[in-house]
């Protein structure tokens, strides 16, 4: 027997996530432009089109304004790495989408974002928890999809390469935000160079420890 079917979400709890959403949206923007602790919460409403305290009817506090946009941000990259687990060919899906992550990765309001996600743990715990959290999780899941691929390494030397193309892609954010003029298309060519070798089997593709 199947499950019956969730009730359709009211008309209220609908509304309730589109000014939510519309709140998010405009903060999203205030702190691309003048980071988390640059925006005040009548900034916020201003760029929102709402009142301040129609704000709060929705969020707390600023903080958990920039938790929930922490939480939203967080959710997409297990999100690809679904397709990846899924996929025939692990490395082949990676390498299909390669174009497209080194895109997202350059994008400069992403990037400006993500490093004040980042500024933002290193001072509050709460958001820590959640970065480090989203962090576990994604390895976990990229570990798991590439051990059946990577058969004849340990998993410690999975993970280790793991954390090696993380390190890439994580730090093509700061490239972004140093080198604005980063030649977009010369990296996607010696990123597959790169990957190449960390999403072999070959024990000689990274030097022993």
């Amino acid at each position: 027997m199947s499950a019956p079917a969730e009730p359709a979400p009211s008309a209220a709890l609908l509304r309730n996530r589109a000014r939510r959403d519309q709140i998010l949206t405009a903060a999203v923007k205030c702190f691309v432009e003048n980071g988390f602790h640059g925006s005040s919460m009548a900034v916020l409403a201003k760029r929102a089109g709402m009142s301040v305290g129609h704000i709060y009817h929705y969020f707390e506090s600023k903080d958990a304004i920039i938790e929930a946009i922490v939480d939203k941000d967080i959710e997409e990259a297990p999100g690809m790495l679904d397709d990846f687990s899924g996929a025939d060919d692990v490395v082949a899906a990676m390498m299909d989408r390669l174009d497209e992550t080194v895109e997202r990765h350059l994008d400069r309001d992403r990037a400006a974002l993500r490093l004040e996600i980042l500024a933002e743990a290193a001072r509050n715990p709460r958001i820590a928890a959640k970065v480090h959290s989203a962090d576990t999780i994604a390895r976990n899941r990229l570990i798991q999809a590439l051990s059946g691929r990577l058969t004849n390494l340990s998993p410690g030397e999975v993970a280790d390469r793991v954390e090696a193309i993380a390190a890439i892609f994580q730090g093509l954010i700061v490239r972004a935000v140093h080198n604005p003029d980063l030649d977009r298309d010369a990296f996607v060519r010696t990123a597959h160079l790169v990957l190449r070798e960390l999403l072999t089997n070959d024990l000689t593709a990274a030097p022993p420890h």
